[in-house]
């Protein structure tokens, strides 16, 4: 019966083309506009690290101003989100942690090894300088080498990890681990290649901004401390600030740093949160962290549930989007009623021989889930040619519209938006008297 319903259904659609495709076109105009913003926002809210959301953490300390707190945490009570030179340090040295690692962005000149005779003239790029713990910690996939060691961390050893773009572009993609490149004034030696790797948010990233794309470059925390990179980023301090020195700003009170720990398990949490308030009461005693003992060591989806990852104006923007295909439904239902009138006559013959209400109501329906299903198809496409035009802005996002969970939505917005705009038209059809019919016959 549901293919002999289809077959007329498609007859129908054939028999009006261009009517029939007006009102497929305002289903998936509908269609495409919210699931790009329904994309949007999942995406947003999605996990961004599953095989590590239980145990990559975030540590944060409350060494602020003692007379207010740290500012936007008034009503939460939460800690600074960035930390201290001497905090963030003083923080990894506990084997609890089987990874730990502080970092923060600088923005750096790079070239390639002068002896190899490039033409080409020094550029910035986007740097890191954290621990090699970093890119197991943060599944960051390498291509050719590996990540330095804890002995190369301490010995400041000139070593780096660089991204996939700037390989292709100093070393045209090929293995270039052992090569040379000169990061400001210092010989670097390359020793990871990272593969092609655009996490939807850098997720790594809680201090400033994660919506961008990955760094190119990553190098020792060690490094970046002895030749004085500046940290590119947010710095928020207090009190008389760091003075005319680095070394005075590195003893400072301004918080710059983001430090991340992987903890195993429940005892590792324990252990590692006991070591955190065991120094932090080290330093009440010594006069700092005046302010109440304040200390999280918070797993990462619970930090970016915390500070609202996911901004409001994208779960507005996505409940406006549903509203508008709700518009494009009412807008189809006065097409769709022209459309089942103008067949009065046959439908009129129908009766007359004996078909009932329900099964014209139910061949109508299936016209109307099918004209669905198609505006779904060209929304599906309208969504994705919009989603690879954001894609390609130079703002580092990367979204994906292809996910299963999402193609379901796209199924059920479909088939609810063809059964919510022809179950009035429907049901009129197969309500007027077959008499009514038969006089236009």
């Amino acid at each position: 019966m549901i293919l002999y319903q289809l077959r007329l259904a498609l007859l129908s659609l054939r028999r009006t083309p261009l009517l029939s495709a007006l009102i497929v076109m305002g289903i998936a105009l509908g269609i495409g506009v919210s699931i790009t913003f329904i994309a949007i926002r999942q995406l947003f809210a999605a996990d961004p690290i599953p095989a590590k959301s239980d145990v990559l953490h975030y540590v944060r300390v409350d060494a602020w101003d003692p007379v207010k707190p740290f500012p936007g945490t008034e009503d939460t009570g939460a800690p600074p989100v960035a930390m201290t030179y001497m905090d963030a340090v003083a923080l990894t040295k506990n084997d609890a942690a089987t990874r730990v690692s502080p970092a923060y962005p600088a923005r750096l000149f790079v070239r390639a090894d002068p002896s190899q005779k490039s033409d080409e003239d020094p550029f910035r790029v986007s740097a890191r300088l954290c621990y090699g713990d970093f890119f197991e910690m943060m599944d960051a996939p390498l291509a050719f080498g590996s990540g330095w060691t804890r002995a190369m961390d301490e010995a400041i050893e000139p070593v780096a990890v660089i991204g996939h773009d700037l390989n292709q572009r100093l070393f045209g993609g090929r293995d270039s681990v052992g090569e040379k490149l000169r990061v400001e004034d210092v010989d670097v030696t390359v020793v990871g290649v990272l593969a092609p790797w655009k996490p939807f948010l850098r997720y790594w990233e809680v201090i400033n901004s994660p919506v961008a794309a990955p760094e190119e470059i990553y190098m020792p925390f060690s490094l970046g401390i002895r030749r004085e990179w500046d940290n590119s980023g947010n710095d928020y301090g207090w009190g008389s600030g760091g003075g005319d020195s680095y070394e005075n700003f590195l003893a400072s009170e301004s918080c710059w740093l983001g430090l991340w720990v992987e903890l195993p398990d429940a005892r590792a949490r324990e252990a590692y949160a006991g070591f955190v308030d065991a120094y932090a009461l080290q330093q009440k005693e010594l006069g700092r962290f005046q302010r109440p003992l304040n200390n999280r060591v918070t797993p990462i989806r619970q930090l970016f549930a915390e500070y609202e990852i996911v901004p409001e104006e994208l779960n507005t923007m996505a409940i406006v989007s549903l509203l508008f295909l709700g518009l494009c439904v009412l807008n189809v239902v006065g097409l769709l009623m022209g459309k089942f009138l103008a067949r009065a006559p046959e439908v009129g013959t129908r009766r007359a021989m004996g078909a009932s209400r329900l099964s014209i109501f139910f061949q109508h329906i299936v016209e109307c889930e099918l004209i669905g299903l198609l505006g779904g198809v060209l929304g599906v496409a309208a969504g994705a040619a919009l989603l690879l035009w954001i894609n390609r802005m130079p703002h580092g996002l990367e979204f994906d519209l292809f996910r299963l969970d999402v193609l379901w939505v796209v199924l059920l917005l479909s088939l609810g938006a063809g059964f919510l705009a022809g179950l009035y038209p429907a049901w009129r059809i197969a309500t007027l008297e077959p008499a009514v019919y038969l006089k236009q016959a």
